[in-house]
């Protein structure tokens, strides 16, 4: 219960810091509270939320067919910027026509 009173407050304080300009009275208010709360905040990594939910249906369908595709927008804007980042995000083709080329794929596509 000491976990969930410490993300309770850290999101209190969060809350108060990006409603600071719109309601400065509330804003000081729901942080003296925050910080003044026995529970603490969340400090280190230890006390970091974490929800696990197993493997959902969608994720199976996508990684177990091995057909996750990056799209066509986001291939074309890496391809036409030489972003460095593009391997770890698509591989290159293995097609004899095309081979060593990363290749966009267009919206809705699996090859």
């Amino acid at each position: 219960m000491a976990q969930w009173a410490k993300l309770a407050n850290s999101l209190k304080l969060r809350l108060a810091m990006r409603m600071s300009y719109a309601d400065p009275a509330k804003s000081k208010q729901y942080a003296e509270e925050a910080l003044a709360s026995s529970a603490g905040l969340i400090t280190d990594n230890a006390d970091n939320a974490l929800l696990s939910v197993g493997q959902s249906e969608l994720s199976f369908i996508i990684y177990s067919w091995g057909d996750c595709l990056i799209g066509a927008p986001l291939m074309a804007y890496m391809n036409g910027y030489n972003d460095p980042r593009l391997p770890a995000y698509a591989i290159p083709a293995n097609d004899a026509d095309v081979q060593g080329n990363i290749l966009e794929y267009a919206r809705g596509l699996i090859f």
